[in-house]
């Protein structure tokens, strides 16, 4: 683990800490967490994101990207943190993200998303995709 993801493990772990005590202290049952990791590495060649003067796409996998959230329930509110290893996403996959999440029973203002901003993930805009 690098200073730089230690780090934001503990900033995470700190801000899902002090959620977890406020939600205890408003909610009526026990406090229920779920974790979840996902390897969301696009297979074959991609656009790389944050490389606009690249005329070529990428040419293989050097590390894997992953995405992660973490839920809590108190029986009363449902809310999620999300994180993603991508640059940046875009309106249309916030539209997906917030209709899984009402699907899940978490409405969508109740959902963080972050991103990491690595320049080593896929390019998600429609028009760079589409060259």
């Amino acid at each position: 683990m690098t200073l730089s993801t230690a780090k934001a493990f503990f900033i995470v772990l700190a801000l899902c800490a002090s959620c977890a005590a406020e939600m205890a202290a408003i909610g009526s049952g026990p406090l229920k967490v779920g974790l979840a990791t996902a390897d969301i590495t696009p297979q074959g060649t991609v656009w790389m994101a944050g490389f606009a003067a690249r005329k070529k796409p990428s040419e293989g996998i050097h590390k894997q990207l992953t995405g992660s959230c973490v839920v809590f329930d108190n029986g009363v509110t449902r809310l999620a943190f999300v994180a993603f290893d991508l640059c940046k996403i875009y309106e249309k996959q916030l539209g997906e993200l917030r209709a899984a999440a009402e699907k899940a029973g978490i409405p969508p203002q109740h959902v963080m998303i972050n991103c990491s901003h690595t320049h080593s993930g896929p390019e998600l805009s429609e028009k760079r995709n589409a060259d």
